[in-house]
């Protein structure tokens, strides 16, 4: 049975995301995830280069030393800063009678050309991050499929969105990584994967919104059957209600963080009377703070997130024309917070986390559904992508438990 392995890094707002899985058929493994806070990173701009190759090589030790592997290229996960999205389509002859990899590549790869050659001339500071398939059609009829490949026709037609980002931030990006000893095999913006596993079909079919809500970012995406239409970040996250507990009590950020993961809760109707802080003030008395204190401070400062994703839809024309709201994020895993959701923009809310061992955090969810893309890639392009390198005694193992499925 065919052994895929893939890792992604994610350069979120101020973190670093390592992943490392594996396909078996169509199961995925978790081999490896971890993430590392990076000061380097303020809001997806790198700031210190220096210091965020010292973090991208220790998360890279720790992995290698952890499955005893060399790490040698990954695909990139970019933020969406400034993402424009648009459509596009391109038509090839199939030469061999049947659909094969380099057939599609070479529609991937015309597209791309082609946008390179506009972009030059219109001396623009895009770049093409990626072209995402909304479908194929093959034959004189146009008959639509899903996967193209072996397919038996003359010509295969793709539409396709394209998407393009900043080529500073592109650049940036790339040069750091490739500095820090990994080859960069493919980029992508996080929001681009959200179509593979993220959404249902039910969703597919509608105008969803992906509200992802990291410590200092929040993306807010749109999608229209499978398109993306409309994405935009926004600098506020969940350490803004860090900071208004770190106020309130007057303790330092990290206390804060711990505090808000241990007693946070949003809505006072979901908290109880409980006593969980005393706060003194020297010579007066202490002021007894309950989690209904608490949870007052974090609706109110989670409130104002949800304002920014309402005035987006607003400004953007699709305010009531979002039928589902799919939120992720490290920040949306606090008691009470699918309940305030659902208050604000109705039944059809939810918070989407992944279901595989080690990695149920929602902060989790954009990077499992880029393995999902690379391995969709991956098997349409026909190609065997070699992103890791076992250490002998490993390989003879993986060889001895395929000879030992194959007798069974």
């Amino acid at each position: 049975m065919k052994r895929n392995i893939y890792a992604s890094l994610d350069l979120g707002a101020n973190t670093i995301k390592l992943l490392v899985s594996e396909f078996v058929g169509e199961r995925q493994n978790i081999l490896f995830v971890d993430e590392i806070k990076s000061t380097g990173i303020e809001h997806g701009f790198i700031r210190d280069k220096a210091k965020v190759i010292a973090d991208l090589q220790k998360l890279k030790g720790k992995c290698e030393s952890f499955l005893n592997i060399k790490l040698n290229s990954i695909v990139l996960s970019l933020p969406s800063i400034e993402l424009d999205t648009k459509t596009i389509s391109n038509t090839v002859t199939v030469n061999h009678g049947r659909v094969k990899g380099s057939d599609i590549k070479k529609m991937f790869n015309e597209i791309y050309e082609q946008e390179i050659e506009q972009v030059s001339s219109e001396k623009r500071k895009k770049e093409v991050s990626a072209i995402i398939p909304i479908n194929f059609s093959i034959g004189k009829n146009k008959k639509y499929v899903f996967f193209p490949l072996n397919e038996i026709c003359r010509e295969i037609t793709m539409n396709a969105n394209l998407l393009t980002l900043d080529k500073q931030v592109i650049i940036s990006h790339i040069t750091t990584v490739e500095e820090a000893g990994l080859h960069v095999i493919d980029i992508m913006p996080n929001v681009a994967t959200y179509l593979y596993t993220l959404l249902s079909p039910e969703e597919m079919t509608e105008m969803s919104c992906v509200v992802d809500i990291g410590k200092t970012a929040t993306t807010i995406t749109i999608l229209e059957k499978g398109v993306i239409i409309f994405s935009e970040q926004f600098s506020i996250g969940g350490n803004i209600i860090t900071q208004a507990i770190k106020d309130e009590l007057q303790l330092d950020f990290e206390d804060a963080e711990e505090f808000k993961l241990t007693h946070g809760v949003c809505g006072v109707g979901n908290a109880s009377d409980e006593v969980i802080y005393e706060k003194d003030y020297g010579d007066h008395a202490p002021t007894y703070i309950t989690e209904k204190d608490i949870a007052e401070i974090v609706e109110a400062n989670y409130m104002e997130i949800m304002r920014i994703v309402k005035q987006y839809l607003f400004e953007v024309g699709v305010k009531t024309k979002v039928e589902r709201f799919i939120f992720i994020g490290g920040a949306t895993e606090v008691r009470g917070f699918l309940h305030l959701i659902k208050q604000t923009f109705g039944e059809h809310s939810t918070v989407r986390r992944p279901s595989m061992l080690g990695v149920r955090h929602p902060k989790y969810s954009s990077a499992i559904s880029m393995h999902n893309s690379i391995y969709f890639f991956d098997s349409l392009f026909e190609e065997n992508y070699e992103m890791v390198t076992f250490n002998k005694e490993q390989s003879q193992e993986i060889d001895e438990e395929e000879d030992e499925k194959e007798f069974i």
